[in-house]
């Protein structure tokens, strides 16, 4: 059986999706400092 830990389903629906990048950024905003988004790299 595959390792799934860790993947998230990411829906077409656009309203969903929506939905979902809220949730991740009031997560990242609540998580401040220690977000694991700030380990990202971001192209300018």
């Amino acid at each position: 059986m595959a390792n799934t830990k860790g993947r998230v389903v990411v829906s077409r629906n656009p309203e969903e999706l929506l939905k979902l990048a809220e949730k991740v950024y009031k997560k990242h905003v609540a998580d401040g400092a220690t977000s694991d988004l700030n380990n990202l790299d971001a192209e300018t």
